[in-house]
């Protein structure tokens, strides 16, 4: 019998229908609180548009107190039970050095209710100034009359479809506020600045589908897309109709496509010339399918319960320094040496306490960089690998449960009937240079500090901005490549290895379902990463001459 961690010496636990209700619950710790220790949390009456917690921690030790407040994700596991998981890798920070609290109070309420969003965005263009100004936004469920018009200037449309749109919890909130917003008809600036390098030439009209990409599928958003093309009248405006796709955007213009019309015995994708697929995740990314760990394997109290992950002393020693590196990332992170080294660091961690790594993926602004990065709600979860073969090799490799891993039936379902293969253009890349280029970076960096001119910007803020520098950027990836690569090459199959950073090119390739794609709509950038591809000038080019001349 399990060793019994805490003594829940008062409990109460309101389950009251206000979001605003405050729930609360004491424990008496008998044990050192460290960073290892993992509060699960079961939760009931949750309204459908909630999908986080706001908690407040408070540990009382013998000579002060310490409070900590966060977000936390609400996620349901396999059966269908809703928890949440409180961490506590915020430790190393305090001054509490591993005592053990008297007591901990945990106080938490719903979050703001985040409804899920489609729409529809025509974005005027002037060739001359390269000035973009959104003319008019599309809806669902507008009531007749109210719904905007298309402004058509040209015979051909083109519509942009981005990816996932994760990360820190504030950015995740700016897409859904309407109110303040300072980029206008954009949900956010990432969006925004999305799609600009696109807009090359003024012989078409743009526009672009946002949507929220986090809480619904991607099969969802695709419908949803396509009912918004359909009802705003783009089929009977335009003679030419092309979609660019990106990432997760990729599998969303796909179900777009291949969903019925609702007022004719037709098809979206027979009314689209070409559909431009960009670092396609279309066999899904097994990147997405490594915190299934946390849905399938996730075994829930009737009340909450401290759980301890340790299970060695020498995991500890690994795990501290990993957890330093991860607080301190900015003194680090442009040495391409400690960059992989962390990410080493990170893959064991993963072996060994797949649960405190899921955690790590998981959580916000209190896992400084990696949180919130890769969060198993529909959206991400509807980019799991369409491969069973190679998923249960990777759950022998790491000495998983079998069934750790959930395939994705709903894509591999979409691309046994895809319906529209020949105007599939592939835009596809992976690095095989990842090794060669970091250690020749490792070389060059003994002779100057990028470090020290980031830290002489004074408008950047270290803990946010720092993963958007492209420098960062390009060493993150090319980093998370050779993970990636590691982790494939359990499979005798090379090209589950041969990766761009983030999808492996037998997704890209769409290799299980290749029959019916044309040989010359296949392009393969080669040493471009799952970042760069978008905005490539090769691949720039190569939409601008496909479109001027069809």
């Amino acid at each position: 019998m399990k060793k019994i961690l805490y003594l829940l010496i008062f409990f109460l636990w309101f389950t009251g229908s206000s979001l605003y209700a405050i729930n609360f619950f004491e424990i008496n710790l008998l044990e050192p609180l460290t960073p290892f220790h993992i509060l699960k949390l079961p939760l009931k009456g949750i309204p459908e548009d909630v999908h986080f917690l706001d908690a407040n921690i408070k540990l009382f030790f013998e000579n002060e107190e310490v409070e900590h407040t966060s977000h936390y994700p609400i996620l349901k596991n396999s059966r269908e039970e809703t928890f949440s998981l409180i961490h506590f890798l915020w430790l190393p920070e305090s001054s509490t050095d591993f005592q053990k609290p008297s007591k901990m109070v945990v106080s938490y309420n719903f979050g703001l209710p985040l409804p899920t969003y489609s729409l529809l965005l025509q974005v005027g263009f002037n060739c001359k100034t390269n000035f973009r100004l959104p003319i008019a936004k599309f809806h669902l469920q507008i009531e007749t009359g109210n719904q905007q018009q298309i402004h058509k200037t040209n015979s051909k449309a083109v519509i942009f479809i981005h990816g996932i749109m994760g990360g820190r919890y504030e950015q995740i909130l700016q897409g859904f506020s309407d109110k303040d917003n300072e980029n206008k008809d954009w949900k956010n600036s990432v969006l925004k600045q999305y799609w600009q390098k696109h807009y090359q030439y003024d012989d078409v009209d743009y526009f672009e589908y946002q949507f929220d990409s986090l809480f619904q599928s991607a099969k969802f958003y695709g419908e949803k897309m396509c009912e918004l093309i359909e009802t705003t009248g783009l089929l009977e405006a335009y003679d030419k109709i092309y979609l660019i796709a990106y990432s997760m955007g990729t599998i969303v213009a796909r179900y777009a496509m291949n969903t019925p019309l609702i007022n004719n015995d037709d098809y979206l994708g027979n009314h689209i010339n070409k559909a431009f697929m960009i670092g396609g995740v279309l066999e899904g990314t097994f990147f997405a399918n490594l915190v299934d760990f946390i849905i399938t394997q996730m075994h829930l109290p009737p009340h909450p319960e401290i759980i301890n992950t340790n299970k060695s002393l020498m995991m500890s020693e690994s795990f501290y320094k990993t957890l330093n590196m991860l607080y301190h990332l900015e003194a680090y992170v442009f040495d391409p040496d400690a960059v992989s080294d962390f990410l080493q660091r990170f893959l064991e961690l993963y072996r060994i306490n797949p649960l405190l790594a899921n955690i790590l993926f998981i959580s916000f602004e209190d896992v400084p960089f990696i949180g919130g990065q890769l969060i198993p709600f529909a959206g991400m979860s509807s980019m799991r690998y369409t491969s069973k073969t190679f998923l249960s090799q990777l759950e022998q490799g790491l000495n998983l449960p079998g069934e750790t891993y959930i395939q994705n039936i709903e894509l591999l379902t979409l691309n046994k009937n895809e319906r529209f293969k020949e105007k599939l253009i592939l835009i596809n890349s992976y690095l095989d240079d990842a090794e060669e280029i970091l250690k020749t970076i490792i070389k060059t960096s003994k002779y100057f500090s990028l470090q020290n001119v980031f830290n002489n910007i004074p408008t950047l803020n270290h803990n946010v901005d720092i993963l958007s520098i492209p420098y960062v950027q390009f060493i993150g990836q090319r980093a998370l490549s050779l993970i990636m690569k590691q982790l494939g090459e359990i499979s005798s199959e090379p090209l589950h290895s041969m990766n761009d950073g983030f999808v492996t090119l037998w997704s890209e390739q769409m290799t299980d379902h290749y029959v019916g794609i044309k040989k010359e709509n296949i392009y393969l950038l080669k040493n471009l990463d799952h970042a760069q591809i978008k905005d490539h000038p090769q691949f720039l080019e190569l939409v601008k001459h496909l479109i001027q001349n069809d």
